[in-house]
């Protein structure tokens, strides 16, 4: 027989459309609108946006992706429900000459042990915006999403890690072997099966699924040219049974139950 190689238990990452995303990116930018939510928006915490009615159309397009990434993973989503836990959005200026040499500062971060307050004082917090992302993952949440309001080929990618650290990923038979360079000689050409690293180009109008425990950042490869803005959120899965049904098994102990069913201690 030939030589085989059999892709078992994949990593599955699931990227559609948002049907509402025209309507959405107007409102978005409306300043009229903006001014109407204005009040309200200010008591509402940032990471519970899936409370505002002004971004009520999202969450309702969204169980469409839910309900596909589903019928991809071979699951009956009419079995399921799921709950956004939290929400919020980023957004993202385009940057300024003032800001150039800032363009990923990551390295220093996480690799030189440097904390936040180091690299503010060394880089003059007035002149910086934002620090980066560090990998992070949304457990204990079932799934995470983003969804890009606003971007371009300039925006920030996401970029996606199978394990962090060398720790989870099933295929690293050598340490080096999950590096990010080829210099030590043991790689001849990446492919999915010696590297654990993806990046995502953040394609407007559409939203990226994944599963929580997975590390993840938004990366800058370039100054930005345009709006980045992005609505990320997780979400917790339970069975969709609402009600009790005699003689019929409801319960499923690797599916939570409906949240009416649960009591609060």
């Amino acid at each position: 027989m030939d030589h085989e190689m059999h892709d078992l238990f994949p990593l599955g990452i699931y990227r559609g459309p948002v049907s509402c995303h025209e309507k959405l990116k107007d409102q978005y930018f409306n300043s009229e609108l903006s001014k109407k939510y204005k009040d309200l928006e200010r008591r509402i915490p940032v990471y519970l946006i899936q409370t505002n009615p002004r971004w009520a159309i999202l969450y309702e397009s969204l169980r469409e992706n839910f309900n596909a990434y589903c019928d991809f993973m071979g699951i009956n989503h009419e079995r399921v429900m799921f709950h956004v836990t939290r929400s919020w959005y980023d957004h993202r200026e385009p940057d300024s000459d003032e800001n150039a040499e800032l363009n990923d500062i990551r390295y220093d971060l996480n690799n030189n042990n440097k904390s936040e307050e180091e690299i503010k004082e060394g880089l003059g917090w007035g002149n910086i915006r934002e620090l980066p992302v560090i990998p992070h993952h949304h457990q204990p949440a079932d799934l995470s999403f983003v969804y890009y309001l606003s971007s371009n080929e300039t925006s920030d990618k996401l970029y996606i890690e199978n394990g962090y650290a060398n720790q989870n990923n099933p295929d690293a038979l050598l340490e080096t072997s999950f590096s990010h360079n080829k210099i030590s000689g043991y790689i001849k050409e990446w492919n999915k099966y010696n590297t654990q690293y993806h990046t995502f180009d953040p394609i407007e109008g559409t939203v990226i699924i994944f599963p929580s425990h997975l590390y993840h950042y938004a990366r800058r490869f370039t100054m930005r040219e345009g709006y980045r803005v992005a609505v990320s959120g997780d979400v917790v899965i339970t069975s969709s049974e609402t009600k009790y049904e005699y003689g019929t098994d409801m319960y499923n102990p690797q599916v939570l139950t409906h949240p009416r069913f649960w009591k609060q201690l």
